[in-house]
């Protein structure tokens, strides 16, 4: 099985176009959008980019009904209220709103998390690591993957806002 990788999109829908030509021509199976769609460098007043990518992204769902999303730290720090580099108050209410059409635009809810599994492989916005299993609950080491997908993708924002978690997975910064 061939999956597409949509890399953070920060603001390009165009890159939507890209995957919808590689998804048409059969060049791949199926798609996982790793996100990060909001903000962009100095872009932040911009706010019709803003929801001109969510509203491509929406119709990459709709044309491609089993593309898998991942969170990405840029969306959920408007759903949490944090603070994120690029962050644009202008825009938050335009994030927010589109994010939740997304969300309803899936065939199903699941399709929406911090990490997914297809086969072998699993997908996140940053990486999922096993300090960070550990850290939620030191028997998912011995787990079976689903169960640990499980507790990631249930996991609470406190333990989610962290530079270890799927959201970044930032080794180099220890959280305290």
């Amino acid at each position: 099985m061939k999956i597409l990788v949509i890399p953070d999109v920060h603001l390009k829908p165009w890159l939507f176009d890209w995957a919808e030509n590689i998804l048409k021509a059969g060049q791949a199976d199926n798609a996982v959008c790793l996100m990060d769609m909001p903000d962009d460098w100095n872009q932040e007043f911009w706010v019709d980019k803003y929801r001109e990518t969510f509203d491509r992204a929406i119709r990459l769902a709709k044309d491609f009904p089993e593309t898998l999303w991942c969170y990405g730290n840029h969306e959920i720090s408007y759903v949490w209220a944090k603070l994120e580099t690029g962050y644009s108050p202008y825009a938050e209410n335009v994030v927010i709103s589109k994010l939740e059409e997304l969300k309803n635009s899936l065939g199903d809810q699941s399709q929406i998390a911090f990490a997914h599994r297809i086969g072998r492989v699993i997908f996140s916005h940053g990486g999922l690591s096993s300090d960070y299993i550990a850290f939620l609950d030191e028997s998912l080491l011995s787990a079976d993957i689903d169960e640990v997908l499980a507790a990631v993708n249930g996991a609470s924002p406190k333990y989610l806002w962290r530079d270890n978690s799927p959201l970044w997975l930032r080794p180099q910064r220890k959280n305290p």
